[in-house]
Parts: C-alpha cells; sequence; structure tokens
C-alpha cells in the first residue's frame, strides 16, 4: 500500500505466476494491471497491481492479508471508512 495513492501489488521473475493470478484476480471481479521491467539481460521482473480505493476496498472484502500486512489494510480502510463504508 502508498501513502498517497492506494495500491496493492505482487511481483515475480515468473510470468505464468502473474498471469496465473490475475486470471483469477478477474474472475473475483478486479480489474488488475500487469507490467513487466526488463533489469538485466535475461532478467525480466513481473508485476500485478490493484490500483485505487475502489479496487484496495474489494481486496479487503474478498481476500484480506494475514498478520501485519492485515492491521495495516485495516488501518488504511479505517481511514477512509466516513467518506466510503466498507461492508464485511
Amino acid at each position: 500500500m502508498y501513502k498517497n495513492y492506494p495500491r496493492i501489488e505482487l511481483n515475480s521473475a515468473t510470468l505464468e505466476l502473474i498471469k496465473d493470478v490475475e486470471k483469477a484476480l478477474k474472475k473475483l471481479g478486479f480489474a488488475p494491471t500487469v507490467y513487466t521491467w526488463k533489469r538485466k539481460e535475461d532478467n525480466k521482473l513481473h508485476g500485478l497491481y490493484l490500483n485505487g480505493e475502489k479496487q484496495i476496498k474489494l481486496f479487503y472484502k474478498k481476500i484480506n492479508f494475514i498478520g501485519e500486512k492485515y492491521n495495516k489494510l485495516e488501518k488504511y480502510i479505517k481511514s477512509i471508512a466516513p467518506a466510503s463504508p466498507v461492508e464485511r
């Protein structure tokens, strides 16, 4: 999660993993964005992002985290709750 703009990301050297997660998220109603960076020759990094408040709230409702990331996400959700409530 980023302070000024909410985003959840997954990064991997394996494009197949990113594509599988993208497909699963789309089935759940998400709109993920996939990027690929070329770091060095034959060494790419692939990323999947859920951008924006709407996607973050949907993630909180349908998937969520455990542990420290759960606490961080819950804190963010509570910070936006007065303007846009989330049903659990």
